[in-house]
């Protein structure tokens, strides 16, 4: 039996604990350190991903049964977020390479748990061991917001872990009234035998669990938290905050209706994704509207865009989830690429006044925020219009064409805002010193351009895989 499930998870601690212990030789290794766990990481996932049929593979740690050990599930669903994680993680943490100061140590280390958190997430097969990996992200992650140590990073940071406990409370408290009810914490376990949960007892889990996770992809009007902590933090953690760790509370979700409903209860759930998604992408982009800083429009455009990813969901058919899965991996690509050349443009701050004309010192930077942002408004020929597209399709096929005008609306208001930020780093009336890149930092954000423009082009053949994926989940 392969061990990679377990490997995928214990690479990247290996790399949090042995990051210091280099730095303590000299910092001049840093580099050969991380480049060595990307590498390692994109081998341990393509193994994982292409090395076997394709079908479901249990991993049963100790030889114990899954109804009462502790099993990892890899399927095609995993399949999909593990490319995800690893795909964003390894760009941004060749990115902060050039980004996060030398003596910074502590932020590799809180980096490689909060990657093993994430894939153990998403491989995991019970939910005792789903909510210890909530934890071990949660508790990497919002150091990550302040690791500057200034006031307002700090704060944000503060903020994210309030906001991270209350949703991890509504999250646990389900999984006590589950295995209560049950006497088991492993999923599929869970699915034969949820019928015999009373119908209240049902509900009032399905409430902990969507209230809980809808903190976790802040979607109105849970989602507060998500503006100061993704635009007070460095731009290599905004990157992975928004294009990475956010899509892991998706991942719960679209697991949601295979654990937690019947009849009814699915077709309850659906319409209330449905209408919070609509409120969320709308909510979104006027909250960005009324930005004056380019990251807290960035971060409050992906309060939007969870709205989007949430909308196929609330759809409930194979075409809308097939919409959402494709906008989380380009999701991923824009605004991380998004937030990287930005952050190239830009050295310190970020609000209007600051950022005039910076675009014009750094135009290889300045053209891939272009690309990126006319993704991000769904534009063709770029991968956000492709998704956006068939999740408009999905809307319509389902009866509900008002959710794909709700979808046009966004993009609109998106428009303005992104004009509006590329009117003000163009700015020809303001005088800029040419900005240095390193060429590390060139590749990665020339990486995610070139994302963007594959979702497009590619958008056929990676929508087949998916639907593949999507089939087996409905």
């Amino acid at each position: 039996m392969s061990h990679l499930p377990v490997m995928i998870i214990i690479w990247p601690l290996i790399f949090a604990f042995l990051t210091p212990l280099v730095d303590m030789v000299s910092l001049r290794y840093r580099k050969h350190v991380v480049i060595t766990f990307v590498v390692g990481q994109l081998v341990l996932v393509g193994l994982l991903i292409f090395g076997d049929s394709g079908g479901t593979t249990y991993y049963p740690l100790g030889g114990w049964a899954p109804e009462i050990g502790i099993v990892m599930v890899v399927d095609g669903l995993s399949r999909i977020f593990i490319m995800l994680i690893a795909v964003g993680t390894s760009l941004a943490m060749l990115y902060s390479l050039a980004d996060i100061p030398d003596k910074e140590s502590k932020y590799y280390v809180l980096f490689g748990i909060l990657i093993a958190g994430m894939f153990g997430l998403v491989l995991t097969g019970d939910l005792f061991n789903l909510y210890v990996f909530i934890e071990l992200t949660s508790l990497a992650s919002f150091p990550l917001v302040a690791i500057q140590r200034e006031g307002p990073a700090v704060r944000a940071g503060l903020r994210y872990m309030i906001f991270t406990v209350l949703s991890s409370l509504m999250v646990l408290l389900s999984i006590i009234l589950v295995y209560g009810a049950l006497g088991t914490l492993n999923m599929e376990e869970i699915g034969r035998q949820l019928v015999s949960i009373p119908h209240e007892l049902r509900v009032l889990i399905l409430a902990l669990w969507i209230v809980g996770l809808g903190l976790k992809v802040a979607v109105i009007p849970l989602h507060s938290w998500l503006p100061p902590a993704h635009a007070e933090a460095k731009s290599p953690v905004s990157a992975l905050l928004s294009g990475v760790l956010i899509k892991t509370g998706l991942y719960m979700i679209i697991r949601l209706p295979l654990l937690m409903s019947q009849g009814k209860d699915e077709m309850m759930i659906q319409f209330i994704l449905i209408n919070i998604a609509a409120v969320t992408i709308i909510g979104g982009h006027l909250l960005a509207l009324g930005q004056r800083d380019v990251k807290r429009v960035l971060a409050c455009s992906s309060i939007a865009h969870m709205g989007y990813i949430v909308l196929g969901l609330g759809i409930g058919s194979l075409l809308g989830l097939v919409g959402t899965l494709f906008h989380a991996l380009n999701h991923m690509a824009m605004k991380s690429g998004a937030f990287f050349s930005l952050g190239q443009m830009v050295k310190d701050h970020y609000d209007f006044d600051s950022v005039q004309g910076k675009g014009r010192g750094a135009p290889w930077m300045a053209a891939v925020f272009l690309i990126c942002c006319i993704s991000l408004i769904g534009l063709p020929p770029l991968g956000g219009f492709a998704s956006k597209w068939i999740l408009g399709m999905a809307a319509v096929e389902a009866g509900q064409p008002i959710y794909a005008g709700v979808i046009a609306l966004g993009t609109f208001l998106s428009g303005l805002y992104y004009a509006n930020i590329f009117r003000i780093l163009l700015n020809p009336d303001v005088s800029v010193e040419s900005v240095k890149t390193r060429w590390l930092s060139a590749g990665v954000v020339g990486v995610t351009g070139f994302l963007c423009v594959v979702g497009f082009f590619a958008a056929t053949w990676i929508t087949d895989l998916i639907k593949i994926v999507a089939i087996g989940i409905l």
